[in-house]
């Protein structure tokens, strides 16, 4: 990601004027200027220009729940001396995305959204950032903001379950594969079942793709139409193991061919 144009998307935001801001762009203005996020910062971290792009970094970490280095740490990228940034390329995308959500319209995140190349693990990304954003206005009593924020979190979130629905109905290995295939950088720490379960985004968690997943995952090789009576059965008295049914194949997928698959959902979104 170049690293100077995102520095001067953060800066201009941060700098404007309130009367220029929507309610959800002055609140962030208040929880990144707020001195809470310069705690893990040094006191030269703070007075460089990249400060503001390392508690960027610190807050979307934080917000996931992800345990991962700050995605924004001076060493993790390069900037350019380009001015013209291409904010539909893949390396840059999410991150101008990212931006969107947290200070820029609704309509213009939908439209940084389209540019993602994975744009179901970016909803998921930012139904979970306003997710947390919500609990931080409900915190402060901006309950209105709350109110929104966590409707918008919803809607990704239900975003990310319509395209998975259209890419599990047309790929049914490919959608297994991308719910445990690692995330672009810089969130290629966690999956999109990680990331799920870290945020509570139950209904996603709920969608039969997910489901069937997990329980291919928990039951491996066994016929995944094994009632649980019949597991308990087998694990009380081992005689009847010989009574469960079990598969050549589980319902998975590994990592192998999982870019083309991405790349299949992402063409999936665009349709």
């Amino acid at each position: 990601m170049d690293t100077n144009y995102l520095l001067e998307c953060y800066t201009k935001a941060l700098e404007r004027k309130n009367e220029g801001c929507d309610d959800m762009g002055v609140f962030m203005k208040k929880i990144l200027q707020s001195k809470n996020m310069h705690t893990d910062l040094s006191s030269a971290d703070c007075v460089d220009d990249q400060c503001i792009l390392r508690r960027v970094g610190r807050f979307i970490n934080e917000s996931i729940n992800i345990d991962q280095e700050n995605p924004y740490s001076h060493d993790r990228h390069a900037g350019s001396e380009k001015n013209d940034v291409d904010i539909k390329s893949p390396k840059n995308a999410l991150h101008v995305f990212i931006f969107a959500i947290l200070f820029e319209s609704e309509e213009e995140a939908q439209t940084r959204l389209s540019y993602c190349d994975d744009p179901i693990g970016a909803a998921l990304i930012a139904s979970s950032l306003l997710k947390t954003v919500s609990k931080m206005a409900n915190r402060e009593a901006e309950l209105d903001l709350a109110t929104n924020v966590l409707k918008n979190a919803r809607e990704y979130e239900q975003k990310a379950c319509d395209m998975l629905s259209t890419y599990f109905h047309r790929n049914r290995t490919g959608a297994y594969t991308f719910l445990i295939h690692k995330f672009q950088e810089p969130f290629s720490s966690i999956n999109a079942l990680e990331l799920a379960n870290a945020n509570h985004l139950k209904t996603f968690m709920e969608h039969t793709c997910c489901q069937t997943k997990l329980n291919a995952v928990w039951k491996g090789k066994m016929a995944t139409y094994t009632p649980w009576w019949q597991i308990v059965i087998a694990l009380c008295v081992p005689i009847f193991v010989k009574t469960i049914k079990f598969t050549a194949k589980s319902v998975s997928a590994g990592p192998e061919g999982a870019p083309e698959e991405i790349s299949l959902a992402r063409a999936l979104w665009l349709r």
